[in-house]
């Protein structure tokens, strides 16, 4: 079967494609919560037949996507977070394990109402206040009970080991 080079995915001009026009762009990222700003940046050019209106359509598939898939993962938390709510008190809890800038670590467990938004804003606490790395883990009930929080002073610990200029963490 011989092809002609005009076959080529490289040299085939785009198809016209007059389905995304500005109201369509503009509905697909209201479904999608993308910023209107967004839309002013992914409608230009989107009805033409150029290169540069096929680019244009292609950034709004792919912003479309990307944003489908953090929804998918904001989803999928939320899942996680539904599944490991206390029966007792009807709340999640977290590992928080932390060091800061004394080089002191420790862990401890938090509690929050099971949404994403209850998350998200401990988590911009934490982040606001925090002096060094920190994680926050979310524990079923069962390994709750069983945690305990530890902390730990690794400067004080290098010293009394006779070594204060090294910190092993």
């Amino acid at each position: 079967m011989n092809k002609s080079p005009a076959d080529h995915p490289t040299n085939r001009q785009p198809a016209p494609y007059t389905a995304i026009r500005r109201a369509d762009a503009e509905v697909a990222c209201a479904m999608r919560s993308i910023p209107a700003t967004w839309v002013e940046l992914t409608a230009i050019g989107t009805g033409s037949d150029t290169f540069e209106g096929y680019l244009e359509r292609v950034l709004i598939r792919a912003r479309a996507a990307y944003f489908d898939k953090i929804e998918r993962r904001r989803l999928a938390f939320q899942s996680r977070l539904t599944a490991n709510i206390n029966p007792a008190t009807g709340r999640v809890r977290l590992v928080h394990r932390f060091r800061d800038c004394d080089m002191v670590e420790g862990s401890r467990l938090v509690d929050i109402e099971p949404t994403l938004e209850a998350y998200e804003a401990l988590f911009d606490d934490l982040s606001e206040w925090a002096e060094g790395p920190f994680s926050l883990t979310i524990v079923s009930p069962e390994d709750a009970c069983e945690f305990r929080p530890e902390f730990r002073d690794l400067a004080l610990e290098a010293f009394e080991d006779g070594h204060p200029h090294v910190v092993f963490g």
